[in-house]
Formats: structure tokens, C-alpha cells, sequence
């Protein structure tokens, strides 16, 4: 099967959070010195990275656009395959959560080290970890948005070096999605 546990958690996580918080003021936003995101360009961009290029959204993407909160999960595949790469961009409007995004790419990183998991820092900030079933999950934190591509891979990136193999595809997927952010 396609999902890992770490998927269903994936979704049981944007079904949970849905509706936290309040709009964050213009004034706060400047206050903080971090990029303050309202929004996105389109919920489920095309990424660009040449591994993950030919993978289309699927319709069974969710997206739950609240006060406090923008949370959108889109899975990509092809038109022959299931889904095999999961995307979830969380926009914290709250100024109560800026600083969540952060944390969560700190919690990525010591879930991983402490499952024993290869894990490697990205250039954009973000982190990079694998599990032995050959999922494989990329974080960053773009000032108050939450960006995380889930991939199920062929093989199992078990090493350090196996994930430096496939940084590349990760970071640029990300960076997709980092620009997508309004």
C-alpha cells in the first residue's frame, strides 16, 4: 500500500487543525521580521522538480481555508499510477502560531534522529528524512507557512548519502511551493 502511517497522521493532523486562531494585523506581521503569508497562488502547484514533473494533483486534494488558518493537502500521481507524492501547505494567520513552522521542521528533524532515521539539512532551511519502508518526507518553514512534500519511493533511502542523492528533487519541490505563497 501507497500510505504510511506518517500519511494518515498527515491527514488526521489537517483535519484536527483546521480551524485555529484569529487574522493576523498588518502592524503585528511587520513587527515580527518574518515573511507574514496570507494565502496561495493555487492550491496545488505543478512542481517542477524533473524527479516529480509528470505527477498531476489529484481531485481528492483537501483544502480547509479558515480565519486562522489555510491548510491544503494535495496528492500527486499519474493518471496510471495512485497517488505516490503527498504536499501539505499550512498558513498560520494567527500570530499566536508564527512561530509553529519552525518548530515543526525542529520536530521533523528530532522524530527522525530519534527513530534512528537518515535525516540531512536542506540549503532552504528545511530538512530531509527517510524511513525504511521508502517514504520520504521534506520540511521548511517559510516565515508563518508550514511546507512538507511526502514521497513514496521506489527504494529505501536508508543512509545519509542516499538522501543527498535525492536533495535536489526535495528542495526544488519545496521552493515550488514556497513560491506559491501570497
Amino acid at each position: 500500500m501507497y500510505r504510511t502511517m506518517r500519511w494518515a497522521v498527515a491527514a488526521t493532523t489537517l483535519a484536527l487543525l483546521g480551524g485555529c486562531g484569529q487574522d493576523a494585523p498588518a502592524a503585528d506581521a511587520a513587527a515580527t521580521g518574518h515573511k507574514v503569508w496570507q494565502g496561495v497562488a493555487t492550491d496545488c502547484p505543478p512542481l517542477t522538480a524533473p524527479a516529480f514533473a509528470g505527477l498531476e494533483p489529484s481531485p481528492s486534494s483537501e483544502k480547509i481555508d479558515r480565519e486562522g488558518v489555510l491548510s491544503i493537502m494535495c496528492m500527486y500521481g499519474t493518471a496510471d499510477t495512485p497517488p505516490t507524492l503527498l504536499v501539505h501547505i499550512r498558513v498560520n494567520r494567527s500570530p499566536d502560531l508564527h512561530g509553529e513552522p519552525a518548530e515543526m521542521v525542529r520536530g521533523s528533524r528530532q522524530y527522525a534522529q530519534g527513530s534512528g532515521y537518515p535525516v540531512i539539512e536542506l540549503s532552504n532551511g528545511g530538512v530531509l528524512a527517510a524511513e525504511s519502508s521508502g517514504s520520504a518526507e521534506a520540511v521548511v518553514a517559510s516565515g508563518n507557512a508550514s511546507l512538507t512534500v511526502m514521497a513514496q519511493l521506489e527504494i529505501a533511502l536508508n543512509t545519509e548519502a542516499e538522501l543527498v542523492a535525492h536533495r535536489a528533487e526535495f528542495e526544488q519541490s519545496l521552493n515550488d511551493l514556497v513560491g506559491n505563497l501570497r
